[in-house]
């Protein structure tokens, strides 16, 4: 019963010693044993948040030490332990890591990558407003780039378009 604090303990030590492979296996372990324990309970592990953001920072460490952007780490890893019913969610933690450190750019190319990836996937208006929100914000504000962000917004994600047809049944989400 206490398995999945086992692997987050260990999964934690590993990373502090920077062993992100390790840390990024026992981090899966423990987010696969959170969808069982979904099912069995319906309710995630409590220590599955903690395991996103370790593996959104991690992700983020890698490409500091071996060069590349972040995003492609997290293509290589999934790639590497196949897909995963929480994958969705590293990305969209991986982006506001990334946003905290002041990586923009990568933040938005993140954003991007999850609206390509799940086209129809509720949340990316909000992702889409994201990416206004962060031009216009940074030091530099790029006011041309966050007016075409909200125009992409209402064009991709307003009424008619393919998303809104596939969430016409989630209030929320419209």
């Amino acid at each position: 019963r206490l398995y999945d604090r086992g692997l987050y303990k260990l999964g934690w030590a590993y990373y502090k010693e920077s062993n992100y492979d390790k840390t990024l296996s026992l981090f899966t372990d423990l987010l696969d044993r959170s969808e069982e324990i979904r099912m069995e309970s319906g309710e995630d592990s409590a220590l599955a948040p903690e395991a996103i953001e370790y593996m959104a920072i991690s992700f983020s460490d890698i490409a500091d030490m071996e060069g590349g952007e972040p995003l492609e780490k997290v293509g290589i890893w999934f790639q590497k332990v196949g897909e995963r019913p929480f994958e969705r969610t590293i990305y969209d933690r991986l982006a506001d890591v990334l946003i905290q450190q002041g990586r923009f750019d990568q933040g938005i190319a993140t954003y991007r990558f999850l609206q390509e990836r799940w086209p129809l996937e509720p949340g990316n208006p909000k992702y889409q407003q994201r990416i206004s929100e962060i031009y216009a914000s940074q030091p530099f504000p790029d006011q041309a780039a966050a007016g075409q962000a909200l125009v992409t917004l209402s064009e991709t994600y307003g009424e008619g378009s393919a998303w809104w047809e596939a969430n016409r049944n989630n209030p929320e989400a419209l």
